[in-house]
């Protein structure tokens, strides 16, 4: 996993935001990845979260100034992945996974940032109980 903050500055390029302890990033975004969510209406009547292009969204996301891209995709890490694939280097893992408190159903988001595709697949595994996905 890249590291894209360093825990000693003094001999990085401070225009460079890896070397930088600041960073302009948008933690809540999705792709057309977020197809399939956890809403009722959305599902039934087939309409995904978003229809936004993962490529298309990082060309507009660095021109408005942002450091560093992710994409916040629903219980999926698709999206970012079709980033990495297209070897943007300033792209980290996230998603926004939908958990569900064990004892009465209600779910939430939580958004998990800089995950690996391992960490991503233990969260997918453990939503189903909330607890346990975020201890």
């Amino acid at each position: 996993m890249r590291k894209f903050f360093s825990d000693a500055h003094d001999d990085l390029d401070s225009s460079d935001p890896r070397g930088s302890s600041r960073a302009k990033v948008d933690l809540h975004l999705h792709s057309h990845a977020s197809n399939v969510t956890d809403y009722y209406a959305s599902n039934s009547f087939s309409i995904p979260e978003s229809y936004s292009n993962p490529i298309e969204t990082y060309h507009v996301l660095k021109a408005k100034g942002m450091d560093l891209v992710t994409l916040t995709d629903h219980n999926s890490i698709a999206g970012a992945l079709e980033l990495l694939e297209a070897g943007f280097e300033d792209v980290f893992l996230s998603a926004e996974m939908t958990a569900t408190f064990p004892e009465d159903g209600c779910n939430i988001h939580v958004t998990a940032a800089n995950i690996t595709e391992a960490q991503f697949a233990e969260l997918d595994r453990l939503r189903g109980d909330v607890y346990a996905m975020v201890a």
